[in-house]
This record gives structure tokens, sequence and C-alpha cells, in this order.
């Protein structure tokens, strides 16, 4: 089991139309629940119809999931929260968000994970292609009773520009301040996270945060950043570093671009893509930079099947087996 945390908020002064919230699932999940109840649920698809949002006013969601007994681990699953009113919307670039993650076995629940605007690796920072970053901070409680604060800390590497910072979601009520030395601390006072031996699928918490690098980024330089996780009264827990690299988007792999093949060009209904070494996972990266398709080919050459794409302009990456990673834009009839 697991849990998504939303969170539609009217970023002006003015009184909004009616808002339409949009949750769509991976397939390979199963809805359980959520918080609030929603308007309907139709297969994967959740959606809550709600009342205009005064100034700056807002509504959290949680929406419990669960993944089927037998799931391979490291299928990956893809999830989208879009947010939409009646009037008219100066910045419809912060309307969607998307998690992308895949379903893994026993892990530290404790970790601070970077997501690219462009999403073509998870390891590095295309310079040029990319403008922001996405981290998610993760924590669970795994302790013998419950825990009434939990504290979040990151210090912020000199590499990001703080002047870019953008709160994003959290999994329950927060502060957010910022102290000396660079340092984002988010308090969750009165939190009551029981702990996981009592309520495994209650005892999860997240906070999430949007920020720009400072430019001019050189090639092989390191984003860093760690953050720590203080459970009442005890030692804070310290994530694994997460660390991007900046690379310019021709240094991404050793093999040309060109020796991913795809026909027919441009798309249809089917593509095939064929790669010079078998293909461990495909992906299908729209002109927004969200993912809209994954597969696990296992093979030189697989067919795709793009019908539910809308028209427009995509990028095709493949990561192969020889830990080269190819990609190539196609259009889509």
């Amino acid at each position: 089991a697991g849990t998504y945390w939303g969170w539609a908020r009217n970023l002006s002064p003015q009184l909004s139309g009616p808002v339409t919230v949009t949750l769509t699932i991976d397939a390979d999940l199963v809805y359980t629940s959520s918080t609030p109840t929603p308007s309907s649920v139709s297969g994967n698809t959740i959606t809550w119809d709600l009342a205009p949002f005064t100034a700056f006013a807002g509504q959290s969601f949680s929406i419990l999931v669960s993944v089927p007994i037998g799931t391979t681990l490291g299928t990956p699953l893809n999830t989208t929260l879009g947010v939409s009113n009646t009037l008219g919307d100066d910045d419809l670039s912060d309307n969607m968000a998307t998690d992308n993650t895949l379903v893994t076995g026993s892990f530290d629940p404790n970790d601070k994970t970077a997501t690219t605007s462009s999403e073509f690796s998870d390891a590095l920072y295309i310079i040029n292609d990319d403008q922001w970053i996405d981290y998610l901070i993760r924590f669970q409680n795994t302790g013998t009773d419950t825990a009434f604060t939990v504290v979040v800390t990151d210090t912020l590497s000199e590499e990001l520009d703080m002047a870019t910072f953008r709160q994003g979601v959290a999994s329950h009520s927060f502060t957010v301040a910022f102290k000396p030395g660079r340092v984002v601390e988010w308090t969750f006072p009165n939190i009551l996270l029981p702990d996981s031996n009592v309520n495994e699928a209650a005892s999860h918490g997240a906070v999430s945060f949007r920020i720009e690098p400072v430019g001019p980024l050189m090639a092989g330089m390191m984003i860093e950043n760690i953050a720590n996780i203080y459970f009442d009264y005890n030692p804070p827990v310290i994530t694994e570093p997460s660390v991007l690299v900046a690379e310019f988007s021709t240094d991404v792999t050793t093999v040309l671009d060109t020796t991913l093949l795809l026909a027919p060009v441009p798309m249809q209904r089917i593509v095939s893509v064929t790669a010079p070494a078998a293909m461990r996972a495909l992906r299908v990266i729209a002109a927004d930079g969200r993912t809209v398709l994954r597969s696990n080919p296992g093979a030189l050459t697989y067919d795709l099947n793009v019908a539910q794409l809308d028209a427009g302009t995509y990028v095709i990456i493949a990561d192969l087996e020889n830990g080269d990673q190819l990609r190539q834009r196609s259009i889509k009839q």
C-alpha cells in the first residue's frame, strides 16, 4: 500500500471559478480511498469537483492506493494530478504534477529524490534543456511509538538559487522557515505519525519543493543535497545524498542518437523502435516534460503502442542493457 498527497491552491488574490481536480493513477495501482471524498471514481481516474477558491485558498488531498501482490519489482508507476477552473489562468505550467516511481521491495523509507524538468535522466541535469529540479523528501516512523512532531531540514547547496524556491505539496500540515546558512526547515507540529508496527500505511510522510540551479552551469558540475529528519527528540535521520551531474545533451551517451531507429515517421498508432543493443526500458516524453508512456522491452526491437497519445512532438528515450542511453525525437500525427 502507499499514499499520494496533493495540493491545489489559488495563487492569486482573486476568486477562482469552480475547481476541478483530477488524479490519474497508474494502471498497475488499485485505488482504495481518499480524503476528501471524490466526486467520482472511474477506473483509475479520481475527480473532485470543488467550489471556487477564495484568494490564496487551497485544498489538500490524500489518496490511498495498493499494489497488487505479484507486481514485478522495478515496474514503473506514473501518476498525474491536474487542476483547472472555469476562469482564465495566467500560468498553466503549474496546473499539473506528475509522480514517476518504481515498485520496490524492502527499502530505506527515509530518502530524498530529484526529478528534473526534462526527465531525460534521473542522474543528469541537461544544460540548455532542463530548467528546474523537483525535490521530494520522504520519511516514515519506524520506531515503537507515535511521533508527535517531525522536523525536516535541508541545507541547500551553493549550486541552487534560493530566490527560485517554490514550495510543493506535503503529506501533513506544516510551516516552513528559512534559517541562516541556506537552511530550509519544515515543521510538522502535532503530526501524530503512528509507528509502522501499528499502522504501516499512515506511518509515511513527505514534503516537496521546486528550485532552479544557479547559472551558468558547467559540464561535470555536481548538484548534491541531503535532508535531515528529526522525529521528536531523537537524533536526525540523514538521507542518502541526492546527486545530479550537469551535462550537455550531446554528452548523455557515447552512441549517436540516430542509432535509435523509429518507423514509421511520423508516428501513427504503432511505432517500431530499434536499438543497437537490447533495450532495458523505454520512455516517451511529451513537450512539457511529462513521461506519458513507459515500457520494458528487453529486446533489440519493440513495437510501441502510441495510439492514445495526442498529436504533437515527443522524445523517445531508450535505456540499453549495456548502460547506454539513446533518444530520438518524433512527431505523432
